[in-house]
This record gives structure tokens, sequence and C-alpha cells, in this order.
């Protein structure tokens, strides 16, 4: 058995050292362009949506005015009798749970939910708190107007994405997030629930939804 004194030791003499470092090692500074794969400059919005398809998501791209037409002809084509939805402001401005509700559909909102009532209901229709160009992924943060369960829990998540909402990558990611300290936490959705057996087997929506749709906005809404 070697100790870890010893152990240690090993590896120092490797490394053509005689005695322990004073201090840790600084990481050699990096330019931007040698670790970020999407500049600020590019087209966010159509990377995002070439990696959205790649990552076997729907993604349409469309008016503010014809969001609500085009989610009740999917929940329609998908017979989802019912829906989730978070208290949004992007979403009330598209007078989305009213045109659901006009359509036949028992689309409620996270105030009127317990967490344990979205198991019964057909899909979840959230916003985001941002998107990422890079890996075309949804990300969502959990508070008190949106509970986690929405994007995870129905069968079918349908996301609607600002161009303002999207970021080149998870640099830029990580720096939103840490300016917002009120959610509770965040989930990074790159394409349906995927998992396999020991044979490697893939079955999708086992441990989420099995379809996850976006819809971007073509402009800017007015909130």
């Amino acid at each position: 058995m070697t100790n870890r004194s010893d152990f240690i030791n090993t590896i120092r003499q490797a490394l053509g050292r005689s005695a322990p470092l004073t201090s840790a090692p600084q990481p050699p500074e990096l330019a931007p362009q040698a670790i970020r794969l999407v500049s600020p400059d590019e087209d966010l919005p159509a990377h995002f949506a070439q990696q959205v398809a790649a990552n076997a998501m729907s993604i349409q791209t469309l008016p503010a005015d014809q969001v609500a037409t085009k989610i009740i002809d999917l929940l329609r084509q998908r017979n989802c009798k019912s829906a989730a939805l978070p208290v949004s402001p992007l979403l009330d401005s598209l007078g989305l749970i009213e045109r659901l509700k006009t359509a036949g559909i028992d689309a409620r909102r996270w105030d009127e939910l317990s967490a344990d009532a979205v198991y019964d209901l057909d899909a979840g229709i959230t916003d985001v708190h941002a998107a990422v160009a890079e890996t075309g992924s949804l990300v969502i943060q959990a508070h008190r107007d949106h509970g986690r369960v929405l994007s995870l829990v129905p069968m079918i998540h349908i996301a609607v994405v600002q161009t303002s909402d999207i970021v080149p990558d998870l640099f830029d990611l990580m720096e939103k997030i840490q300016r917002d300290k009120s959610a509770s936490g965040t989930v990074i959705i790159t394409g349906p629930s995927k998992t396999s057996d020991i044979e490697g087997n893939l079955v999708i929506g086992v441990h989420g939804p099995g379809e996850v749709h976006v819809f971007l906005l073509a402009a800017p809404t007015k909130i």
C-alpha cells in the first residue's frame, strides 16, 4: 500500500519539483476566439435554430400574432386537452391562456396549480430565462411564478423564445444566471428526455417530455 504522502511525492518528482508549490498555478490567459465557438456578432437566432433542430426539437420562427394559433394547432394534432403555463408577462402579452381556453383546452397558470396537478396535464407551455445559440439549449429558471415541473413533467413541452433571450454560449449564460438571484434552480434543456438501458436501447420521454417544440418570435415583443 502507498500512503498519501508517498503518492504525492512520486507525482512531484515526475513533474521535476523538489518541494510543494507555495501557491496554486494560474491558468494561462486564452483569447476569446480560442475558447468560444459562437461570437456575439454572429446571427444568433439562425445559429440557435440550427442547433435546436440538431437536438431533435422542432422549431418555428414566426410573428408574435401567430404564436397562439400555431400552439393550438400543435396541441390539437397531439390530441392534448390540457396545458400548464407559468405566470409570464410574455405569454400574457400573447393572450395565450385566453386563446387556449377559447379553443377548448383546459389551460391553467402556475398560481392556479399544485405540483401534483401538473402530472395530470398533457402539455407544459413556458417562456425561457435564456436560450443558448452554441448548444441549442433552453434555459428555464424556477421561482414563485414558474414551477420547475412545468417543463419537466408533461409529455409535451412548448417553449416560446424571444430573440433577446438568446445568448452566444455557456459563458454568457453563466454571467446572466449570476445576475439573477431570485431563482431557486435552473434547468438547461437540450432536447427531449432520453435514456438507454445496459444494451444501449434508446428510449425517449421516460424521465421527462418526449417532445420539445420551440416557437421563436420573429421580432421583439412589447410586454
